[in-house]
């Protein structure tokens, strides 16, 4: 239990944080400013893109986003790459809207500090071909270091076509990944993968509001050699569920990482209409060697009308 009070207090100390670097430079992008700006408040950029791949941006800035409309018509290019250690920040009302049929924000950690998105709407166009595995926001860290927060953000892919869609999408986690107080609609909120990595990541999924699904809400899957300790916790979910899948291999420990080690703690989550079991956990793991471990704790949940169990 002291690990998932460390996890806690840090998701709870760092979101909002405005301490990423001393030195941080505050930008502007604008929908409504004119074009050929510099990004400062009384001449913003145009686009999130023209920010991103300015040069300007470095680990540790802020770049602020007004209320508009941002897409392919405006000049946006997708997916637009996120400079890592850096802050997008919207106004938090909904009203700075990233619109694409795909990958809207690719963020690649590469260990430098504290990268934040806040404060921002992303809708998914119905003109969509991307899989439905594609997030809006996709994770890909190439190093083990380095924070990331996503809170406070609105996703909704109401108008999509297709039925189901993966709003933050992490093939691997970076050392801390915070989701934290967003909204979204018709659509799984995160999809977080993680295996062969000796390095621990810490997971927090919490005060979410998740409706309108046909599947799954938060589906995490955890294979050879992942070292992971994840909270979820004071989720609000409407018609979908909470996957868990864990997956040791029989030469799991033989690997130079380690074997899996997985602590989790699911609690005070409120599920509502599961078309399937409300929290589904699947453990497929070895026991040719000790190291292989998943300790869970589930507790006080609220489960109701789910179409088959409460808990698998």
């Amino acid at each position: 239990m002291k690990k998932f009070l460390n996890l806690l207090c840090c998701g709870i100390l760092v979101i909002g944080s405005p301490a990423n670097l001393l030195l941080a430079t505050d930008y502007y992008v604008d929908a409504s400013s004119a074009a050929g700006g510099s990004g400062s408040a009384a001449a913003p950029w145009t686009t999130i893109t023209e920010a991103m791949n300015s040069g300007s941006v470095v680990a540790g800035d802020v770049v602020h986003v007004a209320t508009g409309t941002y897409n392919t018509a405006l000049g946006e290019s997708f997916p637009i790459d996120m400079v890592a250690g850096t802050e997008l920040i919207g106004p938090g009302d909904h009203s700075a809207v990233i619109e694409n049929g795909g990958h809207m924000i690719s963020l690649v950690d590469d260990g430098l500090g504290h990268t934040t998105i806040s404060g921002m709407s992303f809708e998914r166009l119905s003109n969509s071909t991307a899989s439905w595995t594609s997030g809006m926001i996709n994770i890909d860290p190439a190093d083990t270091g380095g924070m990331i927060d996503i809170t406070n953000n609105h996703f909704n892919a109401e108008t999509a076509t297709n039925s189901y869609y993966t709003f933050i999408s992490a093939s691997q986690l970076p050392t801390t990944l915070n989701v934290v107080l967003n909204t979204a609609s018709f659509g799984e909120l995160v999809s977080a993968r993680q295996y062969y990595d000796y390095e621990e990541k810490n997971l927090l999924i919490a005060n979410n509001t998740i409706e309108s699904l046909s599947w799954q809400g938060i589906d995490l899957s955890f294979s050879d050699s992942a070292q992971v300790d994840f909270v979820v916790m004071n989720n609000t979910l409407s018609g979908g569920r909470i996957s868990v899948e864990l997956e040791a291999s029989e030469d799991s420990a033989s690997w130079a990482y380690g074997a899996l080690l997985v602590t989790g703690l699911i609690s005070d989550n409120t599920i509502d209409g599961a078309e399937y079991h409300a929290l589904d956990i699947e453990l497929e793991m070895t026991d040719t060697d000790a190291r292989c471990r998943a300790d869970f704790y589930i507790d006080n949940n609220t489960i109701t009308n789910a179409q088959y169990d409460g808990i698998n």
